[in-house]
């Protein structure tokens, strides 16, 4: 928008010289802001979607521009005079424009700023290139700042797109497990949908040309390269691991290996659940004031085995969607134009999606792949210790309590086989304490047995050796 040549208000009015700069440089035609001031940094307007602007230099040279050349008022019918932008000038203006840029840092987003009765849900409202995509009525409406959402797609929403290429590669490649298939499709749906409700994340599993290295790839290429992020369990447990996913509606783990040291595995676990669980989390941001609020990030955890993670509880297993990929794709056999292919294919692999979501939408669940229970049966087994002894020891629990055994000699061969296997053997009230919880036929007395003097025995366990 242009200048209006009036003269500017005088420098003893920074205040008002903000609020005109809002309104004449900062806004849209339509008179609709275009730069805000939200969570302690600026946010810039792209025609499509919020995005934050790291530097506050991008705020200062319109600064400097609308005031070149530009008069100020002097008052009692005085000539006005030139404004004169200096340094000092220009930083005296900048808390001033904050003020009158800011936007509520309770506000929910996505959002509509101000809003109105006709607006749609602004959490049915998917922006693309070319508009805003209402889910519950198909329209497409014209893209407006008073949508404030720090993402948009990469590619224009055209109803009649189709996605021939992307269909046949998921016949071949889930063959084995054609509900794999539908739960990937509903997983597209609320990715692109920008939902986190299901508090769900996508695990896929599989060997090397597989096909999860290209549905992951789509899957990225659908979110946007600008609104999606890589990591890793080691980068998610430092100090600035969770800064990296703020504005990111898309996390992708390539190596879905938790991070070595124990310690900081169990935080970047903790934290990968607070993030799905949609927690409020703090995020250290580096030379920035912690970020506080609700990540609304989705993770895709793809790996060629079967991940490791410390967690008893079994909490992580009932956060993801799991598939395991059998398919091989022969050398011979290989397209290496197949990537550059789909990418033209988005906006019909938009719509795939969709058709995803309205029946994830229907069903209130994800589909259950086939493969599913297998991975999430192993992960169970490897992220609990005690699983994973009593699958490799002689001892097996069998809730009859005719079996027993001595409590002692039980901890001291699962500590003896925790060390062994790598693993950092927890203290013997703990173990017990677990058992008990784990293994529900499980209990614990202290009474003789076999002639033995009064001790400590576990019921519901026998020694195969």
């Amino acid at each position: 928008m242009t200048t209006n040549p009036a003269p500017w208000p005088n420098h003893a009015r920074p205040l008002d010289t903000a609020q005109r700069l809002v309104d004449e440089v900062f806004s849209d035609q339509l008179g609709q802001p275009t730069l805000g001031w939200w969570r302690e940094s600026w946010w810039r307007y792209t025609g499509t979607h919020w995005s934050e602007t790291p530097e506050e230099l991008d705020v200062r040279e319109h600064i400097w521009r609308a005031l070149q050349g530009a008069t100020m008022e002097q008052g009692n019918g005085i000539e006005p005079v030139p404004w004169n932008p200096t340094t000092a000038r220009v930083s005296n203006l900048i808390e001033p424009l904050r003020i009158a840029a800011l936007r509520p840092g309770a506000q929910p987003i996505p959002t509509w700023l101000p809003c109105y009765d006709t607006d749609p849900d602004p959490r049915r409202v998917v922006p693309l290139r070319n508009g805003l995509f209402v889910l519950d009525t198909g329209e497409l409406l014209p893209h407006t700042p008073r949508y404030v959402q720090t993402w948009s797609l990469p590619f224009d929403y055209d109803q009649d797109a189709d996605c021939p290429i992307w269909l046949q590669f998921l016949a071949e490649t889930f063959e084995h497990d054609p509900r794999g298939q539908r739960a990937l499709q509903e997983f597209a749906g609320y990715l692109v949908s920008g939902q986190t409700h299901m508090h769900k994340g996508l695990l896929m599993i599989g060997a090397k040309r597989g096909g999860k290295g290209t549905i992951s790839r789509v899957l990225q290429q659908l979110q946007g390269k600008d609104n999606t992020v890589g990591t890793s369990f080691s980068d998610l447990s430092s100090d600035f691991g969770l800064a990296e996913l703020i504005g990111k509606p898309l996390a992708v783990i390539e190596d879905a290996r938790s991070a070595d040291n124990p310690r900081k595995s169990n935080r970047a676990l903790e934290r990968l659940l607070n993030v799905i669980g949609e927690d409020t989390v703090s995020a250290n941001r580096k030379n920035q004031r912690y970020w506080v609020g609700k990540l609304p990030t989705r993770f895709l955890l793809v790996s060629n085995e079967t991940p490791r993670f410390n967690d008893p509880s079994g909490a992580i297993t009932s956060r993801f969607v799991a598939i395991k990929l059998n398919h091989t794709v022969p050398d011979d056999k290989r397209d290496p134009d197949l990537g550059a292919k789909l990418a033209t294919e988005l906006p019909g692999i938009f719509s795939w999606a969709l058709e995803g979501l309205r029946r994830l939408e229907q069903q209130g669940q994800f589909t259950v792949p086939d493969t599913q229970n297998d991975v999430l049966a192993v992960m169970e087994a490897l992220a609990s210790p005690l699983a994973e002894f009593f699958e490799e020891s002689s001892y097996r629990v069998t809730s009859n309590h005719a079996n027993y055994v001595e409590a002692s000699r039980l901890f001291q061969d699962y500590r003896k086989h925790t060390a062994e296997n790598g693993g950092t053997p927890a203290s013997r009230n703990v173990f017990l304490q677990r058992l008990l919880d784990h293994y529900p036929g499980v209990t614990q007395k202290n009474t003789k047995a076999d002639g033995v003097r009064k001790t400590r025995w576990i019921f519901g366990v026998t020694d195969q050796a």
